[in-house]
């Protein structure tokens, strides 16, 4: 709040000597042009240590309210290490930013300030962050101390900032900033414009050809309201809305005032999210998104202006989620999916006052889905995130687009389809009353299988089309509000309504957005199938019992006019209880081309005129005329938009290598021409003035590079946005390598051969796969799931039970090639040398099953023909392409005598000649199908990514680590963990911190001959390395599962302990350190250590006569020290703990040297530590540091549910400890873990030798001495102690969740294979999934209890009991001091019970009972 800044900034508009209160200057360089008048231009110039920090106007280049100047310009500039922003562009229009890169550069990089800026184009320039944005110094590239908060702190600093959308953003590269670019809508402008822009409705300019990637927060981002309109916004008006009603989401008549807009052929990859908050108008067309955490954000939208376009077009997304957005129908066409997707319905639906009535309609037109993963693909919502119980926000409609589903009707399948075939259709579960429909219409997704369960979220598949029936409720308050009423009948006749009962019925909820008052977005919404059966609606408050007419007031919404406009309109047979529905046309119901006026602008939500008197079946006045037809076609908007062109505004018209730019006016080049050069004086430039047109060349390399790259129509062009300017001199940079980017199953140096159909023969791999081309004639087949085989012609059905993937894993990491068998075994190939006979591969790399060589020439001049299929794998001799085929090794190069050399007339000389040919395997990077995760370090929870005071804990939280295929790793406050197989998959719901991430490294091999896989193993886990023998020949291996390694077990099978090999006693009171340096009570002798019946005892006695050195209580205590010494390993040991004050159980260790000093400077390691008064805690410790007593120990501790103890049973306790890590484990679920930066910058000593102990104290400083309580003997059980090479098993799932939480996932890492599998869950639950295999959904009721696995496997000899103590945490229960001792209660429609208060005392709770109330969940409110 500095004297004379802008209000609420950090900023100062005086120098920085002018400012009293400074006492240091941060003093750089600054530029700028100030007014109007003159012109500007900085060329290749570099720009060092400018800006001045926290002075407004003190940047690096400045453009200052120049108003129209076209010959403005910046560039080929380097700006580098700043302290304001980069290039700014304020109250100007029509300027040119191009080519510069800016690195290091504070706060925004590239800034459009006020928000009245028009038609500037900035193009090619690169913005690069050096920083992380979690440096403890300099935060990314953030900077305080400025006139905006949003573009240059760790708020939402971006590489591009802009207010003004009606700019020019083309081929611009920006990276590790937290925002790419931010197009920051909703703001009233800033400065001078402030209140004179409506920023949200300004129209989009060209925003074409970016690329952002490794950004913190967005990419590609618009925030806020994005609803672009055509209003009164001009040059001459100096960017200013002089008419603000144009800016209004309708018009006079009702209509929306949307224009039509796109962002084209951009690029996001590794950032978090990319998209919008709420927009409409606006299409990703051939946008690319990779690897994101969300692929495509966006909240809220409507549909097109023009009542065509897709929202998505022709993109391609891979390995993230897309949260897609309520209201209208959202179209996705000629796109591609990838591995790694996911569809979120309803993204933000009903969190805070987004969304409406969170029923969506997701059109799939032409889509592709190639993503093979048996995980999630589809989800819905289903958490309430308000204080009410109105919340429908499980909506949502997957449908394929019509002329799709004809297809799928006509028995057609779709290839690369997104449902199994034939369905259609997909909606959440909630909406049951769909699984009654005639003919078996719909089905659960999981009774096609688990995988399918988990794909489609348990919601239900239809093969006919649904859509969407909307009610928009007014003034209804959530507590008060009736119920929808549906009624169905089979007969589509209306009559059939009034002669016989419906057929079926169904109750809608009330759904309110935000709070009551909040909002007045709220209503009722329900998916019904259009164009057969009849459907009545009312409203009700007893499940129909009694049914009341529908509100007049309220507007009711059938489909969309897309749909009609596109394929054709659609209809409802409806009636409305207490209407006549006038739109009912010659019997067919009411039309998808319903009135729909002064409904939903994006930016308003029902306009008073709207309410009762719009929409379809009206209650006031009279039916409105349907919506106007649109004509759609490839010549009139058929759902593809080009950047923004209005050809009707220039004059003559615009050539084929030019647009008529909308806001100059005038003809620019399109993205794949370049301006024509008019002179070659140094200070010459293109004409780029708004009064003049440009003219454009495609005659030379130098200006077009896409042109030179001539690619086939199967090719697509590498070097469309590299830039480049023919002004002084400068070309474009030509691309001399792979200049064309083929389609699958094309090949050549110009994407010109179909490998797959060459005209002679057609390779269809069976149809049960998509064939690829490999080198320049070889070819390949990736076998879809279920298939294998050199043409993927055998099906796996025929071989193995049951469907896909066969009762056995569908991804191990490591694993290349996966096999089933009619008995129901399975096998893993993890080496290219073994083989699986008597298996069918239904899963593999398709260089395990359809191995081929590669044969390609590097000289773009010669083809060499496909590999031989003699078994040599040699490459043919290669051929030369015919003279003058065109080439790229050479700019403009042509084919002569097998050479690339210049065209006729060129200066150029060949560069490359011919070139020997050798046969490799298929080339992994085209087509990867295995890839294995490479787990990097831990971040410890103070570098990277701290959850220190939000998860429960210390890291990690209580939740996993080290899963197989699991790279990001999330916890909650409330005890939720979340595990993904990639870093861009979201949440599944809000409130997540990522604990842990790791970076996937693909790894490939490739596959050659085969050998004999070993199949069997040890009946018992013996004491050393197990012997695997392997299956002869005529017998079928039934399980190719390789057992746990053990390193090192006692199973205490004999009559004694080991003393010879294994365990040696340790006796005495520990003197000279007597009592064990902790005053404890017992004397160790070995009597009282026993071994019988396959487990080791040791008993803890009181003594009626002393022992020792005068003892009352003797026990037992072993170690392995110089027997069973070990560095590394998974270390466990099952035991039932005895239980009483003063006594002390523990299974610990340490180390066998002290290489690092005394106890405790070499380390201890606590694996199980309790004390006798708190029966059901488990502690885990180490002990490091200082020698004593000026020593350290750190540890955490984990608790079972309340009223069990650890004297009730056995429990597996563990550590892993490999280099620099340890992990603590109790019944194979991760409670700690440590590393050494925890404890830095004290040693680590724990990377050494140790070795075990085992004992139980009585009495000592930690927990005290037995009392009358105390009951002897106690005996401590030990099953077994174990080494694992590695983890046998982990399970994995939330331990704490609200009441009847739903589709809640466990899993245990291990293969299915390997074990067989019984689960268990808390009384009330239910498995909806996976019993018999590795991983499980649930859905809780409202008790506590704990989830267990038995795994048993026959081969291995195992059998592992793991659980996970479950706390069911009721959102309702509370409790309240009873005022008044003598009241009751009366009645209650909850539980109740009356104790005595636990914590009375004098400052308002004195009171000596106290009432725990749970309510009724079955009810919306309880009365007491």
């Amino acid at each position: 709040n500095l004297p004379e800044a802008i209000a609420g900034e950090q900023t100062s508009v005086k120098g920085c000597r002018c400012a009293s209160f400074r006492t240091k200057c941060t003093v750089g360089l600054h530029t700028a042009h100030m007014h109007q008048g003159g012109v500007t231009r900085i060329q290749n110039t570099r720009i060092e240590k400018c800006g001045q920090r926290g002075i407004e106007g003190k940047y690096c280049l400045h453009f200052h309210k120049l108003h129209n100047c076209p010959t403005c310009l910046f560039r080929n500039n380097a700006i580098e290490n700043s302290h304001q922003r980069g290039i700014i562009v304020h109250g100007t229009h029509s300027s040119l930013v191009e080519g510069n890169v800016l690195y290091d550069v504070r706060g925004a990089g590239i800034y459009l300030e006020d928000g009245n800026e028009l038609w500037n184009t900035i193009k090619y320039n690169t913005v690069i962050c050096p920083w992380p944005f979690q440096h403890e110094r300099l935060h990314g590239c953030t900077i305080p101390g400025t006139s905006n908060m949003q573009a240059d702190t760790s708020l939402n600093q971006a590489g591009i900032f802009v207010l003004a959308a009606s700019n020019d953003l083309i081929g611009n590269r920006i990276a590790n900033s937290f925002n790419g670019m931010l197009l920051q809508a909703g703001s009233p402008g800033r400065g001078e414009a402030y209140g004179k822009v409506c920023t949200s409705d300004a129209r989009i300019g060209i925003l074409e050809g970016n690329t952002f990637h490794g950004h913190g927060r967005f990419g590609t981002y618009s925030l806020g309201s994005n609803y672009p309109k055509m209003t009164d916004q001009t040059i001459a008006s100096n960017g200013y809305n002089l008419d603000q009603s144009q800016c209004d989401g309708f018009d006079a008549s009702g209509e929306t005032r949307g224009v039509a807009s796109v962002f084209l052929n951009n690029l996001d990859y590794q950032n978090t999210f990319v998209g919008h908050y709420e927009a409409g108008d606006i299409q990703y067309n051939g946008h690319k998104s990779f690897h994101n955490l969300n692929l495509l954000y966006w909240k809220e939208t409507k549909n097109f202006e023009n009542g065509c376009s897709a929202h998505v077009s022709q993109s391609h997304f891979t390995n993230g989620n897309l949260a897609l957005p309520d209201q209208g129908t959202f179209l996705v066409e000629d796109t591609t999916f990838g591995p790694g997707v996911k569809l979120e319905a309803n993204h933000h639906c009903n969190v805070g006052i987004t969304g409406v009535l969170c029923m969506p309609q997701y059109i799939l037109h032409n889509v592709q889905w190639v993503n093979p993963s048996t995980q999630n693909w589809i989800w819905f919502q289903y958490l309430n995130h308000q204080g009410h119980a109105a919340n429908q926000n499980h909506g949502g409609i997957f449908t394929y687009s019509p002329h799709d589903v004809e297809r799928v009707l006509s028995n057609v399948p779709l290839p690369n389809g997104v449902f199994p075939h034939p369905y259609v259709s997909l909606v959440s579960n909630q909406f049951n009353y769909l699984l009654q429909l005639p003919d078996s219409a719909c089905v659960r997704s999981g009774d096609l299988g688990q995988v399918h369960a988990i794909r489609y979220d348990n919601g239900i598949l239809c093969t006919v089309p649904l859509r969407a029936l909307k009610v928009y409720s007014r003034g209804v308050s959530s507590s008060s509000a009736p119920n929808l009423f549906l009624e169905l009948w089979f007969d589509g006749d209306l009559d059939a309504q009034s002669n016989s009962s419906p057929d079926l019925t169904h109750v809608v909820g009330f759904h309110q957005v935000g709070g009551d008052n909040q909002s007045s977005k709220q209503g009722y919404s329900v998916p019904i199938v259009p164009d057969q059966f009849s459907y009545r609606i009312s409203t009700t408050y007893n499940n129909g019992a009694t049914k009341s007419p529908i509100p007049n007031e309220w507007v009711i919404e059938f489909s969309d006019v897309l749909i009609g406009n596109r394929w054709g309109v659609e209809h409802i047979r409806l009636t409305v209880l207490g209407r006549s529905c006038a739109n009912d046309v010659d019997g067919l119901g009411i039309s998808s081309h319903h009135d729909r006026r002064f409904l939903w602008s994006g930016d308003e939500f029902i306009d008073e005129e709207g309410w009762g008197r719009h929409g379809a079946c009206v209650g006031i006045g009279e039916q409105p005329p349907d919506m106007p037809f649109q004509v759609c076609n490839a010549d009139n908007n058929n759902g593809i938009l080009e950047a923004v062109e209005c050809p009707e505004l220039c004059t003559p018209e615009c050539g084929e290598t030019t647009f008529c730019h909308c806001g100059t006016q005038t003809c620019h080049c399109k993205t794949s021409s370049f301006p024509t050069l008019t002179s070659t004086s140094s200070n010459t430039s293109p004409a780029t003035s708004s009064e003049e047109n440009e003219t454009c060349s495609v005659t030379s390399a130098e200006q077009v590079l896409c042109q030179a790259a001539r690619c086939s129509a199967h090719g697509h062009c590498s070097a469309l946005y590299l830039g480049g300017s023919t002004v002084n001199n400068s070309s474009p940079l030509p691309v001399t390598s792979n200049a064309c980017i083929c389609d699958d199953g094309w090949s050549g140096p110009l994407c010109d051969y179909n490998a797959c159909d060459n005209g002679e023969t057609i390779r269809t791999c069976g149809g049960n796969g998509r064939c690829v081309a490999l080198g320049d004639r070889d070819t390949q087949c990736v076998c879809d799931e279920g298939y294998s085989g050199s043409d993927c012609e055998i099906d796996c059905a025929s071989h193995c039970s049951g469907n896909y993937p066969f009762g056995c894993a569908s991804y191990i990491e490591g694993v290349l090639a996966y096999g089933c068998n009619s008995g129901g075994g399975c096998a893993y190939q993890t080496d290219p040398n073994q083989s699986m006979p008597g298996f069918c591969v239904y899963q593999s790399d398709p260089n395990v099953s359809n191995p081929v060589c590669e044969c390609q020439s590097a000289n773009d001049c010669e083809i060499v023909g496909p590999c031989d299929n003699d078994g040599t794998n040699t490459c043919p001799n290669p051929e030369p392409i015919a003279d003058n085929t065109p080439c790229n090794s050479i700019p403009w190069g042509v084919c002569r005598n097998g050479s690339c050399v210049p065209d006729d007339g060129s200066t150029f000389a060949p560069t490359v000649s011919k070139s020997p040919v050798a046969a490799t395997t298929a080339s992994p990077s085209k087509t990867p199908t295995s890839v294995s995760a490479s787990p990097t370090k831990a971040p410890s929870p103070d570098e990277e990514l701290p959850c220190s005071g939000i998860c429960p804990g210390t890291f990690p939280y209580f939740c996993a680590e080290n899963l197989p295929n699991v790279v990001k790793y999330g916890c909650t406050s409330d005890g939720h963990c979340s595990y993904h197989e990639t870093l861009e998959e979201p949440y599944p719901f809000a409130g997540f911190c990522t604990y842990k991430s790791v970076s996937p490294s693909p790894t490939f091999s490739p596959i050659g001959q085969t050998t004999s896989l070993p199949t069997d193993a040890p009946t018992r886990p013996p004491t050393g390395s197990p012997v695997a023998t392997t299956a002869s020949p005529s017998r079928t291996p039934t399980n190719a599962y390789v057992c746990p390694s053990i390193r090192w077990s006692d199973e205490f099978d004999g009559n004694e302990l080991d003393t010879t090999n294994k365990w040696s006693y340790q006796v005495g009171d520990g003197c000279p350190l007597c009592g064990w340096g902790n005053n404890e009570l017992q004397w160790y002798q070995p009597d009282n250590v026993h071994v019988s019946n396959g487990e080791l005892t040791i008993d803890a006695r009181e003594e009626s006569q002393p022992v020792g050195n005068g003892k009352q209580y003797t026990s037992g205590r072993i170690r392995t020290k110089d027997q069973a010494d070990f560095k590394y390993g998974y270390f466990e040991a099952r035991i039932r703990i005895p239980i009483g004050r003063g006594l002390w159980p523990a299974f610990w260790m340490l180390p066998t040297e002290e290489l690092y000093g005394n106890w405790p400077q070499s380390g201890e390691i606590d694996i199980m530590e309790n004390v006798g008064h708190e029966p059901g805690t488990n502690h885990g410790t180490i002990h490091y540091g200082d020698a004593w007593p000026n020593n350290q120990y750190s540890g955490g501790s984990v608790d079972l549910l309340e009223g069990v103890n650890f004297a009730d049973g056995y429990h597996l306790f563990a550590v892993d400890k490999s280099e620099g890590l340890l992990i603590w484990y109790l019944d194979g679920v991760e409670f700690y873990r440590r590393t050494p930066s925890d404890i830095s910058p004290k040693q680590w000593p724990f990377d050494e030798q140790f070795h075990f102990i085992l004992n139980v104290a009585v009495g000592g400083q930690w927990p005290g001495n037995p009392d009358s309580t105390t009951e002897f003997p106690q005996t401590m059980y030990v099953d077994y102690v174990r080494v694992y090479d590695a983890s046998p098993g982990q399970l994995v799932g939330p331990q704490t969740m609200e009441s009847r939480e739903r589709n809640v996932q466990y899993q245990v890492t291990v293969p299915d294979s390997g074990y067989e599998y019984e689960w268990q869950v808390p009384p009330g639950s239910t498995i909806l999934s996976g019993q018999g295999a590795s991983l499980i959904i649930v859905d809780f009721g409202s008790v506590s209890g704990d989830v267990v696995v038995q795994m048993s496997s026959s081969s291995c000899g195992e059998h592992r009991v793991l659980k996970i103590p479950v706390r069911i945490e009721s959102g309702y229960s509370f409790e309240s001091r009873v005022v008044d001792d003598t009241s009751t209660i009366a009645t209650a429609s909850g539980t109740y019970e009356v104790s005595l208060n636990p914590l009375p005392n004098d400052e308002g709770n004195p009171s000596e009972n106290v009432v725990r109330y749970e309510r009724n969940g079955a009810e919306l409110y309880d009365s007491i």
